[in-house]
């Protein structure tokens, strides 16, 4: 049994529980994830840098972690939060427990406390700063403590290149999360070659590609002045294409504005609309804001909006440039998520 330990959200709202995974005090911004498999993939997901997860699911860990499953090196996380752990896990594919695992990549984790409850105060108020900690007097020394989302810890340093023999090359801009997008495009039949977040936009468009995309991160996409200056340059010679994050900031760089959600959209069954289908379509995101359909530029079409709150999810600028809010699944057959990335590689070879 963990030793006892403490949740305290930013609005003074306490939780008690039990310790599992890395000993310590964590602070991070509280955000709620509904998936009820992948959590080894949420763990490693560098969109998650700098926050604390809970997630609603009951039970986490039933079928123990793989390192296969992992979308990055290491995980990002600042906390982990769940009703109830499974320290006995029973997979074929098991490679440790979900303790071992959160202690090896010095996770933060809690569990005995009510994420319901919790998910539904994020619902309600928006996420919020929150801290683990043993003692709730050391919450005064942790109120300054800045949360560390940025996209400079999680990128890689240099250039990558994934080459398949294909006859169209694509520039990839790393923002965090990329593997899964290498995979999908390698699988397309496209040569990838990756640059960090801090690339020049002048040696894309001196370099042999046919587009550019840019990949999923976190952090507020306002804040990324520097990329947006560059993603600007390339807009003009290019085609670009985004997803998440590589969404928002191809947005702002066509003049749009971004804002943040009320709690945001994270977990595997997000209801999206898609206008040229007509369709619905269930799909995976992870983010935290949105492109403002009402600052779009003229000649700029909404492809694709969440049909829990009508924001926007994706949307084909007048430029050629486009970009979508979910994620993709690495599947090389397509899904009705999997059809903006497959039409702008069409658009490339055609």
């Amino acid at each position: 049994m963990g030793k006892q330990i403490y949740l305290v959200l930013e609005n003074g709202k306490v939780f008690e529980g039990k310790s599992f995974g890395y000993e310590g005090d964590g602070v991070g911004e509280l955000v709620f994830n509904t998936n009820v498999v992948g959590f080894v993939e949420i763990l490693s997901d560098p969109c998650y840098a700098g926050q604390i997860v809970c997630q609603t699911f009951p039970q986490i860990g039933n079928y123990g972690t793989n390192n296969a499953d992992m979308v990055s090196d290491k995980c990002y996380v600042k906390g982990f939060v769940v009703k109830e752990y499974c320290d006995t896990p029973s997979n074929f594919r098991c490679e440790k427990t979900i303790d071992e695992f959160l202690k090896e990549q010095k996770v933060i984790g809690i569990y005995d406390v009510d994420t319901r409850e919790i998910a539904k105060i994020l619902r309600d108020n928006g996420t919020m700063k929150a801290y683990i900690v043993d003692d709730t007097t050391k919450i005064n020394s942790l109120i300054n403590v800045k949360v560390d989302d940025g996209i400079e810890q999680i990128t890689m340093n240099g250039v990558e290149t994934f080459n398949v023999n294909g006859d169209k090359n694509i520039a990839l801009i790393n923002l965090g999360n990329y593997k899964k997008l290498v995979s999908s495009l390698n699988q397309r039949g496209v040569n990838v070659t990756c640059y960090p977040y801090n690339f020049n936009a002048t040696d894309i468009l001196n370099g042999n590609f046919d587009g550019v995309v840019l990949s999923e991160g976190p952090s507020n996409p306002a804040d990324n002045g520097k990329i947006v200056s560059e993603v600007k340059t390339l807009l003009s010679a290019k085609k670009v294409f985004g997803i998440g994050l590589g969404f928002e900031l191809i947005a702002i760089a066509n003049g749009a504005k971004t804002y943040k959600l009320q709690h945001g959209h994270r977990g595997g069954n997000q209801p999206v609309k898609e206008y040229v289908s007509g369709k619905a379509i269930i799909a995976s995101q992870n983010h935290g804001y949105a492109v403002d359909g009402n600052s779009l530029p003229t000649g700029a079409v909404v492809t694709h909006i969440n049909i829990n709150d009508n924001s926007v999810e994706g949307v084909k600028f007048a430029n050629g440039s486009a970009g979508i809010q979910f994620d993709i699944d690495g599947s090389s057959i397509p899904s009705g998520c999997d059809n903006a990335l497959s039409n702008f590689i069409n658009s490339i070879k055609n």
